[in-house]
């Protein structure tokens, strides 16, 4: 198994996502979630990811797994995309002269 969810239970605001969730992975299977919108199918995602906890159940994955995830919305900081003035300033303040060097370089 590269991984398994046993009874995973999830709640937000104590109203119940997911309940008694069962899923496995093999080695080789490639795996699509389908379903209605709203029937928990990103949150269960990132709970066998690692991104959120579960309130009930446990998810174990073969040592060193590595998973790639896309999120279905991308959440930028609205300072984005950001100057290279803005972002050679964000721990100290630095001169222009030593930003245009550092440009240079």
């Amino acid at each position: 198994m590269l991984i398994t969810a046993n009874n995973i239970g999830f709640k937000r605001d104590g109203r119940p996502i997911l309940s008694q969730v069962d899923f496995s992975i093999q080695k080789g299977e490639i795996v699509t979630l389908i379903g209605p919108n709203g029937g928990g199918k990103t949150t269960f995602a990132r709970i066998c990811l690692g991104i959120l906890p579960p309130d009930e159940g446990e998810v174990v994955a073969q040592p060193n797994l590595k998973i790639g995830y896309v999120p279905q919305r991308l959440r930028f900081d609205k300072t984005l995309p950001m100057t290279v003035q803005r972002f050679m300033r964000l721990r100290q303040a630095v001169s222009d002269e030593a930003i245009g060097v550092a440009l240079d370089e």
